[in-house]
């Protein structure tokens, strides 16, 4: 209709243009046609920023147990600290804190701010909102060190510890609540608000927070099919996906991917109680056995970071000297096993008197990229002279053997807690230690690491570090990454961390509109 009326105007501009000449003026013996092109119309379409939420699951950031929901609480909710790409603790709800000379007793200075009532952050709401985490699904192992919260006489809390932690900032992006009408969505300090109108529900930016969009529609799912085809369809702007995890959705179609870091390290454990890997040397030996690039870029797809130590590459406890001092090496552990009397056979498997050089790796059938990786492994050792048999075994029968310490080695992964405290898997009746490790310098330098703070941390992990590489419990093969799936370029400059999608959304450029040029 545009385009027609332009042409109807620009007929008339002509013909008013003829009139006016006049009968006396003579006319050109002919005259050429004419031929108009209307300027092609730009307009604007909008393009608007949804997320996913599920109607039939609370919202709660404490005892909620829904992904999608809980994604969202990066948005609404804050903690004392929040964490950030590279694992390090900010200041958030937190102003100041100090530590005692003991260094089991935290106290923390609040921010003066508000919750989305207007009311004012309380001592007393920091000290309920831990509390309640302290009993929770999600954050009860990771506070398991804490013996008390209590509230202060200068409006600050303290946190008692049963033994020092030196990384306890990086377990404290606990989301502060206070109760609301609705025990699914308590309040919270956030940027964001969510607001209910009939049947619909979107995230509205709150009075006096300036930068960020001013409000966001949230777009309901329920079940994975529904998600799938909201992303796919465009309904939905953002999805969180871990690329690696069993039963993982397969998205298709124009997406934008952002991978971010993660604490889920993926290792080889050794049994160093009995069988051939009770051998230290051995041990030693095989640790350097482990292609973990290979690993980390073709069977994940890049969707890790191979690493030697259980740290992430991207925190400041991880040291990549020591690191490389450990990487992929076949001749020098070929060496290593014919010092050790491992000589090859004819077979191509190492012997030693009469006896051969083989082991049993155990693992999880229901996760195939990790079925794949073994496999990987038994052909890399293979090729090092050492036989390595892959016994699959389904999730439940998998934990039977593990904890029965009916292994050789087993892969597996683990999602560490920010600070990178390897205790559960070296430490004696660690919970992960399945291999029944035990070594007294060790256990000496975990203590170490944890009674260390700030800047003393990432020495405290190096020497740390170093005895496991001469006593190795286990080989740390990568560190996996979780991804950002966004509609094509609609959004740059993401920053996503594990404990926030949402990190510095503020930053974050999303185009809520674009620009539909037509011919004219």
């Amino acid at each position: 209709m545009m385009r027609r009326l332009l042409l109807l105007a620009l007929a008339a501009a002509l013909c008013a243009g003829m009139t006016g000449c006049g009968e006396t003026e003579s006319a050109p013996e002919s005259t050429p046609e004419s031929t108009a092109t209307a300027a092609p119309l730009v307009q604007t379409a909008s393009v608007p920023f949804v997320l996913p939420y599920v109607p039939s699951a609370d919202f709660s950031p404490l005892t909620g147990e829904n992904t999608i929901n809980l994604a969202l609480g990066g948005l609404i909710y804050e903690g004392l600290f929040t964490i950030s790409p590279t694992f390090d603790a900010e200041l958030t709800l937190c102003r100041e804190y100090s530590v005692s000379e003991d260094g089991l007793t935290w106290h923390f200075l609040l921010k003066s701010t508000t919750f989305s009532d207007g009311t004012s952050l309380t001592a007393a709401d920091v000290v309920s909102s831990l509390n309640t985490a302290r009993q929770s699904t999600r954050y009860k192992a990771r506070l398991s060190g804490v013996k008390d919260v209590t509230a202060s006489a200068d409006g600050g809390v303290d946190v008692t510890l049963a033994s020092q932690n030196g990384g306890l900032p990086q377990l404290l992006d606990v989301p502060i609540v206070r109760e609301s009408g609705d025990p699914t969505l308590p309040l919270g300090t956030g940027a964001y608000v969510m607001r209910t109108e009939g049947e619909e529900r979107r995230l509205v930016r709150r009075e006096g927070r300036e930068e960020g969009l001013a409000e966001i529609p949230l777009y309901a799912v329920e079940g994975d099919s529904m998600l799938l085809s909201a992303v796919e369809g465009g309904e939905v702007s953002l999805v969180q996906t871990d690329p690696a995890a069993t039963g993982a959705l397969r998205f298709s179609g124009k997406l934008d991917s952002c991978d971010f870091s993660t604490s889920v390290m993926v290792y080889v454990g050794f049994q160093t109680q009995k069988g051939l890997c009770k051998d230290t040397e051995l041990r030693v030996a095989l640790q350097r056995g482990c292609d973990r690039d290979s690993i980390a870029s073709a069977l994940l797809s890049r969707h890790a970071q191979s690493a030697a130590l259980p740290a992430s590459p991207a925190s400041d406890l991880y040291d990549s000297t020591l690191a490389q001092s450990l990487a992929y090496a076949p001749g020098d552990v070929g060496e290593a096993l014919d010092a050790l009397g491992w000589v090859m056979g004819d077979d191509g498997v190492r012997v030693k008197g009469k006896q051969k050089l083989t082991l049993t790796l155990l693992v999880s059938s229901e996760n195939s990229t990790r079925v794949s990786v073994a496999e990987r492994l038994a052909s890399d050792f293979q090729s090092m002279g050492v036989g390595v048999t892959v016994q699959e075994a389904e999730w439940d029968e998998f934990l039977t053997l593990v904890k029965k310490g009916s292994f050789d080695l087993y892969l597996a992964e683990t999602q560490m807690t920010a600070d990178f405290d390897p205790g559960a898997l070296v430490l004696s009746g660690g919970a992960l230690n399945y291999g029944g490790y035990a070594d007294a310098e060790v256990k000496e330098l975990t203590a170490a690491l944890r009674a260390a703070q700030g800047e003393a941390r990432p020495a405290a992990a190096q020497a740390l570090y170093a005895g496991l590489a001469e006593n190795p419990p286990m080989v740390v093969l990568c560190f996996r990454n979780w991804s950002l799936l966004t509609k094509r370029g609609q959004i740059t400059r993401l920053t996503p961390s594990q404990g926030n999608y949402f990190y510095h959304f503020s930053d974050w450029i999303i185009q809520t509109e674009k620009e539909i040029v037509e011919d004219g």
